[in-house]
């Protein structure tokens, strides 16, 4: 159902019950109803020019009006006006509408600010979300107890071995071979897909890998070229060498 826009005036439900509107005649009666609806439709706040006013009723009937109580009346004059008493307190006002209008306004201002929010935050989800393109990997720092908890992404682009996770790998996996594991780290979490190819930290993944890649290629499991090979670049990596960034291609 369509909302209904037309104006109201009020009155309390049993205002034909009172002494004064009851002795009232019916022009009377009239004019007092149609004078809140003339005020209420222009916003007069119950003050209507005297032309008008004259213009629109009967001047007995106005009169009546005025001398309906001998200190209250229904209404009264004031210079080149015609007051209805009261009115504020049973009619809508301009200021009453002036205030719903600024309710109105700051209440939309909320909920645009709350939308904007939201959307800025679905933005940040989708760049999360999104190949970090360019973005080097480096050790997060830890998050502040209490703050947002990362969410996770998938493997950056490109997928950068940096210095420190160099020297790790040359303290942590020396039998490993860093470059040759890290692309087959970087192939396997391209094709995985869903849930399972987001993580909060991929250097703490890169480094598992690498765990494991070091405990299915233990010495034992070697031939002796294999250990003599691993041994030498171990030896490398250790005295410093080939250890700058190393971007690793798809």
């Amino acid at each position: 159902m369509p909302r209904d826009r037309r104006l109201y005036m009020t009155f309390p439900i049993d205002f034909w019950k009172h002494e004064k509107v009851r002795r009232l005649s019916d022009a009377a009666f009239r004019a007092f109803v149609e004078a809140n609806g003339h005020s209420r439709e222009r916003e007069t706040d119950g003050v209507i020019e005297s032309e008008d006013a004259e213009f629109l009723w009967d001047a007995s009937a106005l009169q009546e009006l005025c001398k309906s109580h001998p200190t209250r009346p229904l209404m009264y004059v004031d210079g080149e006006t015609y007051v209805l008493r009261d009115y504020a307190e049973h009619q809508f006002t301009k200021s009453d509408r002036d205030d719903l209008t600024e309710k109105r306004r700051k209440a939309a201002e909320k909920r645009w600010s709350n939308a904007s929010a939201l959307q800025t935050d679905a933005k940040g989800m989708q760049a999360d979300a999104e190949i970090g393109k360019g973005i080097g990997i480096s050790n997060p720092s830890p998050t502040e107890k209490g703050g947002p908890r990362k969410r996770g992404t998938r493997i950056p682009e490109p997928f950068m071995l940096t210095h420190d996770m160099r020297e790790w790998a040359a303290t942590e996996v020396p039998t490993v071979d860093v470059d040759a594991s890290t692309r087959r780290f970087v192939d396997y979490w391209r094709a995985e897909s869903g849930a399972k190819a987001t993580k909060r930290d991929w250097v703490a993944t890169w480094r598992n890998w690498l765990r494991r890649d070091a405990d299915t290629r233990k010495p034992n499991r070697l031939t002796p070229a294999e250990r003599a090979a691993q041994t030498a670049a171990a030896g490398r990596r250790v005295a410093g060498l080939n250890i700058t960034s190393l971007e690793i291609e798809q």
